[in-house]
C-alpha cells in the first residue's frame, strides 16, 4: 500500500455515516445482536426515509421489504443531533439528502451489524476494511447501486436476503472466511469480477435479474449456486475454481453463459471426492445441453470421463480393468471425442507407418543384388504406391486395394501381416475420426 492509500484510510469513528448508523450505541465484538442493534436501524432507516422523496424513486418500488421506513419523531431526531455531537461531530449537519453514502476506505470495528438496513441514494464501501468475526448484512437493502471494490472481509460475511435494486459491484473485494449470499436478489448488474473468496462462497437460490460477472475472480473453496436463478448474461471467463467443482443444481443459467478460460481443479484423491466432482461436471453438462451449447457441453463431459478414470483406476488394478483402458485409449485417441487434430494425425501416422513398413519390407530382397544404399533408395522410390496401399489397408472394408492394387500386392513381402494389423486399427481410428467430426460440426 503506497502513502497516499495510508493517509486515505479513515477510522470508523470519523466517519459520519458509521456514527448515524450507530446512533444508539455501537455493537460489542461478540455480535450479540439485541435492542440496540434494532434502535440503530429505527433511527438509521428514518433517516433514508427522509431521502426518498427526492432520490427514493424507482430503487424502492423493486425492493421487497417486509416494514416500511419509520417516520422520525422530533424527540428522535434531537437522539441523532446529541449523538453526533458527543462523537465529534459537533456543528456538523447530516449529510444533504442528495449526498453519496460514503464508507470510503473506512476501517470498520469487530463486530459490523447492518441488520436490515435501507440504503437510499449511492452507497460506497471501496477499499473499506471489515476485520471482526462477524460482519451483518441480513437483510440489508439498497435502493441505489452500492460497490464493494477492494473491499477485504477478514471474517464471515452473512448476507443473507439481501436485495440489490440496482448495480452491485465488488470488483476486487476479498472475503477470507464463509461469504453467505443465500437468498439475495439482485435487481441490475452484478460484479464480482476478480474477487477472491478463500473461505466457501454461497449464492445459493440467488437471483441476478441482469449481468453476472464473476470473470477473473477466484474460489479457493466451495462455490455454491444451488437453486440460483440467472436471468442475464453470466460471465466465468478466466475464473479460477481453485479445490472444487461449482456446484448448479437445481440453478438455471441464461444461454448468455461463458466459461472461456476458466480454470478447474484437479482430480481429488479421495474416492468420494471424485464422485461428488462427477456429479457436479454431470450437472454442468446437462445445463450446458439444455441451453444447447454443444462445445460447453462435451467440455464438461471430458471432464466427467477423466475424473471417472481415477475411479476406476482405484477399483481395479491397472492392467486387470478394460474400462479404464478404453478410458484411456478414447482420451489418447481423440480427447473423448472433440480432439479432431489430434485423431486426425494420428490417421495420417498410421498409413505413413504402414507405407514404410511395406517399403522396409523389400529392402531385403534388393540387397542380393545392390548396397543396402541402394536397396533402400529403391524400395522407397515407390513410396507413393506403398502408402495407396496403406490408404487401402487402413480403410480395408472399402475393399480399395483388391479393385485397384490386387496385381501388386504380391511386390511388398510383409503385406500379408502389415495389411491385416492396419486394417483392425485403420477401422478404430477411422470410427473416433467420423465421431469427432460429428461432435465437432454438430451433426446429429
Amino acid at each position: 500500500m503506497n502513502s497516499s492509500e495510508q493517509r486515505e484510510r479513515r477510522p470508523a469513528a470519523e466517519c459520519i455515516w458509521y456514527v448515524l448508523a450507530t446512533i444508539a450505541g455501537e455493537p460489542n465484538h461478540l455480535g450479540h445482536i439485541g435492542p440496540m442493534t434494532d434502535q440503530n436501524q429505527y433511527y438509521w432507516n428514518g433517516l433514508m426515509n427522509d431521502r426518498l422523496p427526492t432520490i427514493g424513486g424507482m430503487g424502492m418500488t423493486r425492493l421487497k421489504l417486509n416494514h416500511d421506513l419509520p417516520t422520525l419523531t422530533p424527540q428522535d431526531r434531537q437522539t441523532i443531533r446529541t449523538a453526533l455531537d458527543t462523537r465529534g461531530f459537533a456543528g456538523v449537519d447530516i449529510p444533504h439528502v442528495n449526498s453519496p453514502i460514503d464508507f470510503l476506505h473506512v476501517d470498520f470495528p469487530d463486530f459490523v451489524c447492518f441488520k436490515e438496513f435501507v440504503f437510499v441514494g449511492l452507497t460506497t464501501f471501496d477499499g473499506a476494511r471489515f476485520p471482526g468475526l462477524i460482519h451483518l448484512f441480513l437483510g440489508t437493502a439498497f435502493a441505489s447501486g452500492v460497490t464493494f471494490n477492494g473491499a477485504g472481509f477478514y471474517g464471515k460475511f452473512i448476507g443473507m436476503q439481501a436485495q440489490f435494486s440496482e448495480r452491485a459491484c465488488f470488483i476486487g473485494a476479498t472475503f477470507h472466511q464463509t461469504a453467505t449470499f443465500s437468498h439475495c436478489l439482485f435487481r441490475g448488474n452484478t460484479e464480482f469480477v476478480g474477487a477472491r473468496f478463500i473461505g466457501a462462497a454461497r449464492f445459493n437460490q440467488c437471483e441476478f435479474g441482469l449481468d453476472a460477472r464473476f470473470a477473473d475472480a477466484v474460489f479457493e473453496n466451495q462455490a455454491d449456486f444451488r437453486s440460483a436463478r440467472f436471468e442475464g448474461p453470466t460471465h466465468f471467463q478466466r475464473t479460477d475454481f481453485k479445490s472444487f467443482v461449482p456446484g448448479f443444481f437445481d440453478a438455471m443459467l441464461h444461454e448468455y453463459t461463458e466459461w472461456h478460460d476458466a480454470k478447474w481443479p484437479q482430480t481429488p484423491t479421495e474416492p468420494d471426492e471424485a464422485r461428488d466432482q462427477i456429479q457436479r461436471y454431470q450437472r454442468l453438462a446437462r445445463l450446458m445441453n439444455g441451453l444447447e451449447k454443444p462445445y460447453d457441453q462435451h467440455f464438461f463431459f471430458r471432464k466427467e470421463l477423466h475424473v471417472q478414470r481415477r475411479i476406476e483406476r482405484w477399483n481395479l488394478v491397472l492392467w486387470m480393468n478394460p474400462v479404464l483402458w478404453m478410458n484411456l485409449v478414447y482420451e489418447g485417441i481423440c480427447d473423448y471425442g472433440y480432439g479432431l487434430g489430434r485423431v486426425v494425425v494420428l490417421w495420417l501416422v498410421h498409413m505413413t507407418l504402414g507405407a514404410v513398413a511395406l517399403c522396409a519390407s523389400r529392402v531385403g530382397t534388393l540387397t542380393d543384388k545392390k548396397t543396402l544404399w541402394q536397396a533402400t533408395h529403391e524400395a522407397f522410390s515407390d513410396f507413393h504406391v506403398a502408402f495407396a496401399l496403406s490408404f487401402g489397408n487402413a480403410h480395408g472394408p472399402l475393399g480399395l486395394n483388391r479393385s485397384f492394387f490386387e496385381d501388386a500386392l504380391k511386390d511388398w513381402p510383409w503385406y500379408g501381416v502389415v495389411g491385416p494389423v492396419q486394417t483392425v486399427l485403420g477401422v478404430i481410428i477411422l470410427f473416433f475420426l467420423l465421431l469427432t467430426i460429428r461432435n465437432r460440426f454438430r451433426m446429429r
